[in-house]
């Protein structure tokens, strides 16, 4: 499996600063440069780990297609972490490689996760007395957590959902 290193260029900046929500915003001006300096401070390295079954995770039945599935690696300062990402149909059957805009899409999408199962369950719409959905919440949570590793509760805010 190789390893691969992203290289964050101009056009990547752009795109995610495009399509951040402070696009409106008064201030919009400072946070693309909190998010152009967040963005000089992360390195992402991707690697194919295999293609699969997206419920095979989880066990959502409802979920079911293959999918590319990376390792993503994402360091900050001393902080690494490394997660599974399950590309889209269309960058599968393209056979491309996701984008650091998608990526940090995921990151902001996945940065916050109820603490408490039925709090998770009713904000997705998910059967709280369900065994699969709790095993979820709980890749979830863990995920979550790994985020915080490298962004904070401001930073996030300045990623593109």
């Amino acid at each position: 499996m190789k390893v691969k290193k992203i290289n964050i260029i101009e056009q990547d900046i752009k795109k995610i600063v495009e399509y951040s929500d402070f696009v409106d915003d008064d201030n919009k001006d400072e946070k693309e440069e909190q998010l152009r300096n967040l963005i000089k401070e992360i390195s992402i390295s991707i690697s194919l780990n295999k293609r699969e079954v997206l419920a095979k995770e989880c066990g959502i039945s409802e979920m079911i297609g293959i999918h590319n599935v990376y390792n993503i690696t994402i360091k900050r300062d001393d902080n690494e972490i490394s997660f599974k990402y399950y590309d889209s149909d269309d960058n599968t059957r393209k056979k491309n490689k996701p984008d650091v805009y998608s990526l940090l899409c995921s990151c902001k999408n996945e940065y916050s996760c109820p603490n408490i199962f039925d709090d998770f369950c009713r904000e997705y719409g998910y059967d709280s007395d369900s065994r699969k959905m709790e095993k979820l919440w709980k890749l979830c949570l863990a995920q979550s957590a790994k985020l915080k590793q490298i962004f904070n509760d401001e930073e996030i805010q300045l990623l593109p959902s």
